[in-house]
């Protein structure tokens, strides 16, 4: 009997979270908000709609934090997926 009863309550708490759950149609992305890292699929990195930084406005720009990693970082190049 507690078994089935921890099993009912189980599914209740699934089902609530599954109903629960916002859904949502995709849409576009607006400027400033990059849909993916370095913008799009080529990864380019220029959002031809920007139009928070400007030449008036980015000398205005300041570094908000600074990590240091205590040892030096490596990366490798990466072309179509293959190192």
């Amino acid at each position: 009997m507690v078994r089935a009863t921890s099993r009912l309550v189980a599914v209740a708490v699934i089902i609530g979270v599954l109903v629960g759950l916002p859904i949502t149609a995709a849409r576009a992305q607006p400027s400033g908000n990059w849909p993916t890292y370095l913008y799009n699929g080529p990864r380019t990195g220029y959002d031809g709609k920007e139009k928070i930084i400007t030449s008036s406005t980015a000398r205005k720009l300041t570094r908000l934090w600074v990590h240091t990693t205590g040892r030096p970082i490596s990366t490798r190049n990466w072309i179509g997926g293959v190192a």
